[in-house]
């Protein structure tokens, strides 16, 4: 299962956008992310793509709940402060292929 999550980041902060998004990497591997990538669009500087995969719809909702301590929690609020919109985030699954 992936987890997308798009940012709009404001202009001008990208820079402390990727030094704080570092720290979110960290995070979401501690907290049960099996793999993590950011990417920047091609056409939108300022916007930014994270892709995590878990191993399934349980393990994120963990990460979302239970695992979600007050510095994790900071982690993303700090993030936040770099954006023009909240994040926006799809959940993707695998289809079931015969």
């Amino acid at each position: 299962m992936i987890v997308e999550t798009t940012y709009h980041v404001l202009p001008g902060r990208t820079e402390e956008f990727l030094d704080n998004v570092h720290e979110l990497k960290l995070s979401r591997r501690r907290l049960g992310a099996l793999r993590w990538s950011v990417s920047r669009s091609a056409n939108e500087p300022d916007i930014y793509v994270e892709h995590c995969t878990f191993r399934d719809w349980s393990e994120y909702l963990a990460q979302e709940t239970e695992r979600l301590t007050v510095p994790e929690n900071r982690v993303r609020t700090k993030l936040a402060e770099y954006l023009v919109l909240a994040p926006q985030t799809r959940v993707l699954v695998e289809p079931k292929l015969f």
